[in-house]
C-alpha cells in the first residue's frame, strides 16, 4: 500500500507542480544520454559523437539526438555489425536495406555518400 500511496502523490505532484515536471523531465533527459554513451563506449571502445559517413557533430534536437545506431545486420550485436548515422544518413541507411539487404559497412558509406552527394547537386 506504501508504493501505492508515494505512485499516487508523485503522478498528482508531477501534474500540478511545473517546476517538479520540468526537473523530471531534464533528469530523465540527461539519465537517457549517460545511457546512450555508455552503450556506444561498451561497444566500440570510445565515445563517437559524429556520423561515420558525413561527420555531423553530435546535437539534441527537441530532447532527441540527432544521432543513431544502425545495425547492418539485426541478427548480430557487435561493433563491426553497427554504424553511427546522422538522421539522414540513417534513412538512407534503412532504403538500402530494404531495397538490397544486408550490405557491407564500407559500401553501405560509400553508397550513402554517393546518394546524398546526388541529392545535394541536383537541388541546387
Amino acid at each position: 500500500m506504501e508504493t501505492k500511496k508515494r505512485t499516487k502523490n508523485f503522478v498528482k505532484r508531477y501534474h500540478e507542480d511545473p517546476e517538479f515536471r520540468k526537473k523530471i523531465i531534464e533528469n530523465t533527459r540527461q539519465w537517457r544520454l549517460r545511457k546512450r554513451r555508455q552503450y556506444i563506449i561498451s561497444l566500440f571502445g570510445s565515445y563517437i559523437d559524429k556520423c561515420q559517413c558525413c561527420g555531423e557533430s553530435f546535437r539534441l534536437e527537441k530532447r532527441k539526438s540527432n544521432l543513431e545506431i544502425h545495425h547492418l545486420d539485426y541478427k548480430k550485436e557487435s561493433k563491426e555489425n553497427m554504424v553511427i548515422l546522422c538522421v539522414r544518413c540513417h534513412a538512407y541507411a534503412n532504403i538500402l536495406r530494404s531495397r538490397f539487404g544486408v550490405i557491407g559497412k564500407s559500401k553501405l558509406l560509400e553508397t550513402i555518400k554517393e546518394l546524398r552527394t546526388c541529392v545535394y547537386t541536383s537541388q541546387k
